[in-house]
């Protein structure tokens, strides 16, 4: 990599038009990546820094962008015709929520609807009058069997069919089911006492739940019917890192260093393979990856792949950060801790460090 720059690192992307649109994990820099060129550039950055990894996603609604607060104690939103900030303040901006508040988020009739992780429910927004409606306590029935405090109710991966979402507990084998049309839930067991899953994901037909300790993989029709289509009963704990559908396949992600799980829907073919990257999610008609470095692997439906790397200048970072310092809004170097090989690597921190002297 170019010692001048430095490579941007996010949770996952949205796509917007022909770019992917992230948010970095440190500094809170809303970026683009050119998906023909790979050619990045910074957007804006949020105008406020609690600590690093601070959104967990990227959400688009109106012609805004709704940041998904992980870490931080405000929902944001980016006017991408005004090119404006504003937020939403939490009520509980004391709470410290461990391992974070809330890993994904869901809009319908102009409703955001934030799913906790260690928050313990859903936070329901109303997106046009901006303003918190209430908090719905879909974790009630798991709370007293949490084990310690950094365990999350639900992770990155959730289905959404019939206008429900569908979470997988991370606690114990049950699927907590929301209704966004009356803010009714209900929980239903899945598999057998000793699953807990890391995510889920709906094929238009059957639901797939990954496990959370060990490799199992179960088919679920909603109601009663079950399959668990992959055991193995040696394997460690904390393997996937989320489970999605695309095409013909279920992916299973495997966490940096672990197997991803193809699964062919029509034959039941699973195929394991070790990646360098780990699977986000899915773009249009293809899979997004994203390795330790930041590197971007996109996998297209006819076998192509295309590989970018979000890298900027140094200096156009370090122009776009003292901006909002002059302003008094924040210090670059605010951030609690910043973790060597998660974060970024030493040779760009040191970098942007003595850029700013």
């Amino acid at each position: 990599m170019d010692k001048d720059k430095i490579v941007l690192k996010t949770m996952n992307y949205i796509k917007y038009g022909k770019k992917l649109l992230g948010i970095s994990k440190v500094w809170n820099i809303l970026f683009s990546v050119d998906i023909s060129s790979g050619d990045t550039q910074i957007i804006s950055i949020v105008p406020e820094w609690k600590t690093c990894n601070d959104f967990s996603s990227i959400l688009y609604w109106n012609k805004n962008l709704v940041l998904v607060p992980l870490l931080a104690d405000k929902i944001w939103f980016f006017s991408m015709q005004e090119r404006t900030w504003s937020y939403i303040a939490l009520s509980d901006s004391n709470v410290d929520y461990n391992g974070g508040r809330f890993c994904n988020g869901y809009i319908k009739n102009n409703k955001l609807y934030l799913v906790g992780n260690c928050y313990p429910g859903i936070l329901k927004v109303d997106l046009e009058m901006q303003k918190i409606e209430k908090m719905i306590p879909i974790y009630d029935s798991v709370i007293s069997l949490r084990e310690n405090i950094h365990d999350g109710f639900s992770f990155w991966t959730h289905a959404v069919a019939n206008n429900k979402i569908y979470i997988a507990s991370g606690i114990v084998n049950k699927v907590h089911i929301f209704d966004m049309t009356n803010d009714t839930y209900e929980d239903m067991y899945v598999g057998n006492e000793k699953d807990k899953y890391v995510g889920m994901t709906y094929d238009g037909t059957h639901f797939w739940l990954a496990a959370r300790s060990g490799k199992d993989i179960i088919k679920w029709d909603g109601y009663k019917g079950e399959e668990r289509v992959y055991q193995d009963e040696d394997s460690a704990d904390f393997m996937y890192d989320g489970i999605y559908s695309i095409d013909k396949h279920i992916i299973v992600a495997g966490l940096a260093g672990r197997d991803t799980m193809y699964i062919n829907r029509e034959s039941m073919l699973i195929q394991q393979m070790k990646e360098y990257y780990v699977v986000k999610g899915i773009i249009g008609d293809s899979i997004i990856g994203i390795d330790l470095e930041g590197k971007i692997n996109l996998q297209y439906n006819d076998r192509s792949i295309v590989c970018l790397i979000p890298e900027i200048e140094i200096s156009i970072l370090k122009s776009e950060v003292n901006k909002l310092v002059d302003n008094g809004m924040r210090r670059i170097m605010s951030c609690k801790v910043i973790r060597e090989g998660v974060d970024m690597n030493l040779t760009d921190f040191i970098a942007v460090v003595k850029n700013q002297e």
